[in-house]
């Protein structure tokens, strides 16, 4: 937003053309100055680079209409992808409004760990047969599971349906 910002980047736009010399610079970076300088510095220095800027877009020297059109639309080609950004922050996830109890978790993960050493003590490594004695073997878990909640009850993790149907118990 600097009258040298635009000065510069018509000075670059204007050493891009070889037909420059034959016409009245000094009017021409005056009223382009004019009708620039209220952009962003950073939008003025993309439509001067002779990479991704005007030069690539004209073959002759653009109008300050042209330049113009190129900046408005960089500018809102930016306020949509901030406007994006936005929408996209608001609609995150909220985080959780309660934690697991870290005793709950605690006693759940201590009974899966004896209840699979049990297991494995009696069958061996599951990870050294096939898929359907996996299943068996999960299916053996939830009975011990089951068997120890109704000796000591406390309330049973969610577990999908799908997971359900495999172990055959009904939710």
């Amino acid at each position: 937003m600097s009258k040298t910002a635009a000065i510069k980047a018509i000075g670059i736009i204007l050493s891009g053309y070889p037909s420059a010399e034959s016409f009245d610079r000094e009017g021409y970076v005056k009223i382009s100055v004019a009708a620039l300088e209220s952009y962003p510095d950073d939008v003025l220095a993309l439509m001067a680079d002779p990479r991704r800027g005007i030069i690539r877009q004209s073959m002759f020297i653009p109008a300050v209409a042209e330049m113009c059109a190129f900046l408005d639309a960089e500018c809102d080609r930016r306020r949509r992808i901030a406007e994006q950004n936005e929408r996209d922050r608001q609609r995150a996830l909220p985080a959780p409004e309660k934690a697991v109890d870290p005793e709950r978790r605690a006693y759940f993960a201590d009974m899966l760990r004896k209840t699979t050493q049990e297991i494995r003590a009696r069958n061996g490594d599951p990870m050294k047969r096939d898929h359907v004695s996996s299943s068996v073997e999960l299916r053996q878990m939830a009975e011990v599971w089951l068997q120890r909640e109704k000796m000591n009850p406390r309330p049973m993790p969610q577990i999908s349906s799908g997971l359900a149907r495999v172990l055959g118990l009904k939710l």
